[in-house]
């Protein structure tokens, strides 16, 4: 997330706090509320209903729809996450300096890290036993266990920005461009079919199957018949 960190922050707030959700006006959170930093990266929601808040230079805190607590560890937590997942008793931190695991137990958080990935800029779980992380070593499965990753068999990366996948099918994207794995093989999307000359930063894809692009200096695009479309037509 970028210039919208704010807007999406209240929105999660507000979900956290059923209470807070019935009421017709924002409350705005800052520092002086216990929010560590400005610059929100990634949000998730965890089985017991606790909003996670990933940020830039604030490390990791959790809001139970009154205040934030940091979580204690027996390892100490990163302070730059770009991404944040949410999987049973387990918590994913993807930030600058590889991966951390934390996992639910009687006497408070486990964590185990993995610090030969590199930068982790976005992940998605994959099945029961892995999960996929983009980042500046290209994509990689990761084993949920022992944290052990192994190249996955894609077209060269250069520098995977972000990823999203329903199923057997997965998108993601570099600094070449978009790629995607239909199940069997696969298709890169590139200026040529309209894909904007910025970065992507953010993929989704909705319940449909239709895929959202977020590219930094362009905005909101969506794919429709192998063409990047914007979602609003250029003015003038």
């Amino acid at each position: 997330m970028n210039g919208k960190n704010l807007l999406v922050l209240i929105g999660w707030l507000l979900l956290a706090d059923p209470i807070s959700a019935q009421i017709s006006t924002y409350q705005h959170f800052d520092r002086a509320n216990g929010l560590p930093s400005m610059h929100v990266t990634a949000m998730a929601q965890d089985e017991q209903g606790f909003l996670w808040i990933a940020t830039l230079g604030g490390g990791v805190v959790t809001f139970d729809g009154r205040r934030f607590s940091r979580p204690e560890a027996n390892l100490s937590l990163p302070k730059y996450i770009h991404s944040l997942l949410s999987s049973g008793d387990d918590i994913w931190l993807g930030g600058e300096e590889g991966l951390l695991k934390l996992t639910r137990t009687k006497r408070g958080w486990q964590a185990n890290a993995n610090h030969d990935l590199g930068q982790i800029n976005d992940m998605l779980i994959r099945d029961t036993t892995s999960i996929l992380i983009c980042g500046e070593k290209g994509l990689l499965q990761v084993d949920q266990s022992d944290l052990i990753a192994q190249p996955l068999n894609t077209p060269a990366v250069s520098g995977c920005s972000c990823l999203d996948g329903k199923g057997a099918e997965l998108w993601f994207a570099d600094r070449d461009g978009l790629h995607h794995y239909n199940g069997k093989t696969w298709v890169s999307v590139g200026t040529v079919d309209g894909l904007p000359t910025g970065p992507v930063t953010d993929i989704q894809v909705d319940k449909g199957g239709k895929v959202w692009l977020l590219t930094n200096g362009f905005g909101v695009s969506y794919l429709e018949d192998g063409r990047v479309k914007p979602l609003l037509p250029a003015m003038g």
